[in-house]
């Protein structure tokens, strides 16, 4: 087993080499610590990078290098070999080749917080808001279905709140004041009649957030210039 960290937003991410010992072979699998210490185990069952089919040029294994953050995408090279890890070099094949792929995913998407079929609840960590806008990244239960004048039961619903750090409300920032978010993307969390600016530098504030059938990603707040952020159940980023 080899592994390969990283540490994107305060969060480490981690590519864990599995060796399965009898087909020589190996799959690329995601881990992630809030510590470097602690890590977990984000899917036993599916790799990360999972390899190809036998004749195909990653058939055997591969070996990913360090993520690269590139004009909002992930960029991860990697080497793969279309034979086994093995001395029986035609294991696999009379043929082996070894190539060097890319392999991408959109950034802030290394993982997320699924809300199924019943309503859930992120809570983060107190920060100060330092910002003009908030932004969610989610991914909705039925991203692809075409915007419509009524809604099913199964489509996704993102709502928000911001409370103190006593966990009292924050007037005109409330659940039921905030703008659902109803489809998939990076948008902006808002309040009838309240714009979250003018929380900037007013103390520490909580984000409170319900979500249905929705995957949030990212919460991120822009400004001109931002630093990292690190919160103890959702990936903050600063833009």
């Amino acid at each position: 087993m080899c592994f390969t960290a990283v540490i994107p937003a305060g969060i480490y991410v981690g590519l864990m080499w599995m060796h399965e010992t009898h087909e020589q072979v190996w799959d690329i699998f995601l881990m992630t610590s809030r510590d470097s210490f602690n890590w977990s185990w984000v899917d036993r069952k599916l790799p990360f990078l999972g390899r190809g089919e036998v004749g195909t040029y990653d058939a055997g294994y591969m070996s990913p290098s360090s993520p690269i953050s590139h004009d909002g995408k992930i960029w991860i090279y990697y080497g793969a070999y279309s034979g086994a890890h093995s001395y029986r070099t035609s294991r696999l094949g009379d043929k082996n080749t070894l190539s060097i792929a890319l392999a991408t995913l959109p950034e802030d998407r290394w993982v997320g917080l699924l809300a199924g079929p019943f309503q859930g609840t992120i809570l983060t960590r107190p920060f100060t808001f330092t910002g003009s806008r908030l932004m969610l990244d989610i991914d909705a239960s039925l991203p692809m279905e075409p915007p419509k004048s009524y809604r099913n039961y199964d489509e996704c619903e993102v709502r928000a709140a911001l409370v103190d750090q006593s966990g009292g409300a924050i007037e005109g920032f409330t659940l039921e004041k905030s703008r659902p978010l109803l489809e998939s993307g990076r948008q902006e969390m808002r309040w009838e009649g309240k714009e979250v600016a003018e929380l900037e530098g007013e103390g520490m504030i909580t984000l409170r957030t319900s979500v249905d059938k929705t995957q949030c990603v990212s919460r991120s707040q822009t400004q001109a210039r931002a630093s990292l952020w690190n919160d103890s159940r959702l990936c903050l980023i600063s833009t």
